[in-house]
């Protein structure tokens, strides 16, 4: 009995110091669930170790083998587990928190430093020159369209030419139709009476000097100048009512006379309406008149421009501003 008890001692501590070893060697690196795994084992191993009492010794020897198999097993299940564990973490890297600055760095085109003090301002690129001078561009440009508008006035304006006779100057078109001698209008007393009598052309030299310049591209464009003998009345609106009048016929409409000053000279200034027929193929069309007349002296000078109302006016703006009197002229002081 004495010695059965002793085999079951050491049978005890041997299974006692086998499940100790176990049991530090779960500890180092095996989960709670195989700890708990490995204590029932144990547990089983003892039971049935104080139930075979009556075992021979080879019986206790192939349970111990038995025990450290099993104790073996679960060290190995551990490891591998273990191994499987890294193995995912070094796999599974954590994913990178959003950068909630990660927009705005990238709309940066240089590198900010994160540390120290620095300048932001000496890092941003300067504004260009004419970014740094918005009213001098300005002002180029302004200049510049200046220039092109003369410029291109300049180019499309027709050239002129100087006219000059007994005192009266002026620039005239110097691309259109030579001049031509204007007749008298025929009076209506003799209309009346008969058919019209031949126009009576004053010779070279004599009064009055009326002579029409012709547009070759513009039927109703021309140039009329006329100078005469001062009217013997002086009233110079209605003499020269009388003389439009006589000249167009009732198919003729005036506005009222204004005074311009050019070059410090008066001049009567009259716009009118009129029916113009350029020769006996066409219909007769209407025409505009823009009448300068002045005095001088002993002579009465009238100048018409005639066109559609905007050859008129362009006419105007080239001529007009050109009319010169010399008070001392010949012809002038001797009319007197």
């Amino acid at each position: 009995m004495s010695r059965k008890r002793k085999s079951k001692r050491r049978r005890r501590r041997e299974a006692g110091a086998a499940n100790d070893g176990a049991t530090e060697r779960r500890n180092d690196g095996t989960t709670e669930r195989r700890d708990a795994s490995q204590s029932a084992n144990a547990d089983a191993v003892a039971e049935s170790a104080s139930d075979s009492a009556s075992d021979s010794d080879s019986a206790s020897a192939s349970d111990s083998d038995s025990v450290s198999d099993s104790v073996s097993d679960s060290d190995s299940e551990s490891a591998s587990a273990s191994d499987s564990d890294s193995d995912s973490d070094s796999v599974a890297e954590p994913e990178p928190k959003p950068d909630p600055d990660g927009d705005r760095d990238r709309r940066v085109d240089y590198d900010v430093p994160k540390t120290g003090e620095h300048d932001v301002d000496a890092m941003a690129e300067p504004p260009s020159v004419w970014q740094r001078h918005d009213l001098l561009v300005l002002i180029g440009a302004l200049a510049l369209l200046a220039g092109g508008v003369l410029a291109y006035r300049s180019k499309t304006a027709p050239r002129t030419i100087a006219f000059a006779k007994l005192g009266l100057t002026l620039e005239r078109p110097s691309a259109w139709l030579p001049p031509q001698q204007v007749p008298p209008p025929p009076s209506s007393l003799a209309l009346a009476v008969g058919p019209n009598p031949a126009a009576k052309t004053p010779a070279k030299g004599e009064l009055p000097h009326h002579v029409m310049y012709q547009s070759a591209s513009n039927a109703l464009g021309r140039l009329e100048i006329r100078i005469d003998k001062r009217p013997s009345y002086n009233n110079l609106r209605g003499a020269l009512n009388l003389a439009r009048v006589g000249r167009y016929g009732e198919v003729y409409w005036a506005a009222d006379s204004s005074d311009e000053t050019i070059k410090g000279r008066d001049w009567v200034r009259t716009r009118f309406r009129y029916a113009y027929k350029p020769d006996d193929a066409n219909s007769p069309r209407v025409a505009t008149g823009i009448e300068y007349a002045t005095l001088n002296g002993g002579l009465v000078y009238v100048v018409t421009l005639h066109g559609s109302d905007k050859d008129a006016d362009a006419l105007r703006a080239l001529i007009a501003p050109t009319l010169t009197v010399d008070p001392n002229h010949p012809a002038a002081v001797q009319n007197k």
